[in-house]
């Protein structure tokens, strides 16, 4: 688990390194490039901590069943460790930025 938590995080990192690339890209043409920059980061972010929910939500019950099936659930413990990294690196992000002086939106 702690495997899938750390490349989680790398991930995370490539995602919210790709968001602001692509946000600065669009800024460039439109002539502001700090708020579009933010902007798909944040819109990245809402995805990502939607997942993060929907994963706290679905995943206890097919561990539950494989505990009582006696089948592993390897996928399912990865894949909530993959969503965990994610939440862990844009949680900040949107406490950092609610904390600006300025409105991302």
């Amino acid at each position: 688990m702690i495997y899938s938590l750390k490349l989680g995080i790398r991930y995370a990192m490539i995602f919210m390194l790709i968001a602001a690339a692509m946000g600065f890209i669009f800024g460039i043409f439109g002539g502001v490039i700090l708020q579009p920059m933010l902007f798909s980061i944040v819109i990245v972010g809402i995805v990502v901590c939607m997942n993060f929910v929907i994963s706290l939500i679905i995943v206890p019950l097919p561990m539950l069943l494989g505990k009582i099936l006696k089948k592993k659930t390897n996928d399912i413990v990865r894949y909530f460790a993959l969503s965990l990294g994610f939440f862990i690196v844009y949680f900040p992000v949107f406490v950092i930025l609610r904390l600006l002086p300025f409105a991302v939106f």
